[in-house]
């Protein structure tokens, strides 16, 4: 059952069941809702009222995932009343109330008015700063982590919100939650990502197997790669000489390190002290 917005009765979430539905207001003579929902008034004025939630002005139905608010929460917002409203907005159980977010694809992170916080929620310090679309700064008041329950499919998520004075902003979800919540999808192979500084696609380079890699380099795979010239190491003779005893070797290994010493020695790798 819905608070519907056209006749403002209870009903479930079908047109067909709203006595609005093909009736026409009284007051401003258009379709699909009674005079007492009617929003004629409000075109009037430039600005929302305070204490009203922000609805999408759309005279038709609409399969959007929006949930009927009976108390709305506080919000505070200039709407331009010539332009087309298409934002979108879904209703989430913020502890035992509903309440309204705007998805906000476009948005890095979570926004929530500190209104709509319990006073038992602690909030804990940030350095984030969140700019605008028009480049204006916000002050936030702090984070915090919230339980968010979806009402359609009933399933809990826990989100990190950006919490701001009651003034600033409506409630929103990010890109990130909206995806990992799948209240949005993006196609990601249909974009074609665009760096900021090269703007041309970069040729596709093919990977060299490991026998091309030999076979192109067969100088570097070949012998042990001895270096030129001969080296010698500095001792210092102030510094007493220490003699360790030798490691024990297991007997399973004795065969194979006698085999990789001769190895080495037939390689001119390492040569037997004598002394």
């Amino acid at each position: 059952m819905i608070m519907c917005r056209f006749c403002g009765k209870e009903h479930e979430r079908n047109k067909q069941k709203c006595p609005a539905f093909g009736k026409r207001c009284k007051k401003c003579g258009k379709a699909n809702h009674f005079a007492v929902k009617c929003r004629a008034q409000l075109r009037q004025g430039n600005h929302k009222s305070v204490n009203k939630v922000t609805e999408q002005d759309n005279d038709e139905y609409e399969d959007i995932l929006t949930v009927g608010v009976a108390n709305p929460e506080t919000v505070n917002k200039k709407e331009n009343n010539n332009k087309k409203k298409t934002q979108l907005y879904a209703g989430m159980l913020l502890g035992k109330d509903v309440v309204k977010f705007q998805i906000d694809c476009g948005a890095s992170c979570n926004v929530i008015p500190i209104s709509l916080l319990s006073p038992n929620i602690k909030l804990e310090d940030t350095k984030t700063v969140l700019i605008m679309y028009n480049q204006s700064k916000v002050r936030l008041l702090g984070k915090c982590k919230l339980k968010v329950r979806n009402p359609r499919n009933h399933k809990l998520y826990r989100l990190k919100f950006q919490v701001v004075d009651n003034n600033c902003t409506v409630p929103l979800i990010g890109k990130r939650a909206s995806e990992a919540m799948k209240l949005i999808k993006v196609h990601y192979e249909n974009i074609l990502a665009i760096d900021s500084i090269v703007t041309t696609e970069k040729p596709a380079t093919s990977r060299w197997s490991l026998q091309q890699i030999k076979t192109e380099y067969a100088d570097v795979f070949t012998g042990d790669g001895c270096l030129e010239g001969e080296y010698k190491i500095e001792i210092d003779n102030t510094v007493k000489p220490v003699q360790l005893p030798k490691r024990r070797v297991p007997v399973a290994m004795m065969k194979p390190l006698k085999e990789e010493l001769q190895d080495l020695q037939r390689r001119g790798i390492i040569a037997p002290v004598e002394r």
